[in-house]
């Protein structure tokens, strides 16, 4: 098996761009079916896929603007226009002040389960032509960089 020190640079760079351009691509046509299917704006599915899996459909808000990639202000954004569309509510941590907590509303857990769903069947589709057994090579290899 040839590792990464193995691959001349050029080899390396390639392989790289294949994983980001692929990435890209599936990602793209999830969105797009997400917005077709749920009319949410792009960044809302990711946010409900968080919390729906957080226990008690909870999470501090800290947490899940970290895991967006979003800043503290376009996440505090985000989490208004969500809560105005009633997918999520926002509350003050009892012993911390400082804490705000988004939790599901049930239509917000409607919607998250409506976007697991429709992500699912775009990732079938899309994955259909690996391997089970190289999508699983291939989330191990990934998972090691995590």
């Amino acid at each position: 098996m040839t590792t990464p020190r193995q691959l001349s640079d050029a080899q390396l760079r390639d392989y790289w761009r294949a994983l980001e351009s692929s990435s890209t691509v599936v990602r793209t046509r999830i969105q797009q079916q997400l917005r077709t299917e749920t009319g949410l704006p792009t960044g809302w599915p990711d946010v409900l896929l968080q919390l729906a899996s957080a226990p008690h459909h909870r999470q501090p808000m800290h947490i899940a603007a970290r895991q967006t990639g979003l800043t503290s202000g376009g996440f505090t954004k985000l989490a208004d226009r969500m809560q105005h569309a009633g997918l999520i509510t926002r509350d003050h941590a009892t012993d911390d002040r400082r804490i705000i907590y988004l939790t599901l509303t049930q239509h917000g857990a409607q919607k998250a389960a409506d976007t697991e769903r429709i992500q699912t069947a775009v990732l079938r589709h899309e994955l259909a032509a690996i391997s089970n057994k190289d999508l699983l090579t291939l989330t191990k290899a990934m998972r090691t960089l995590q």
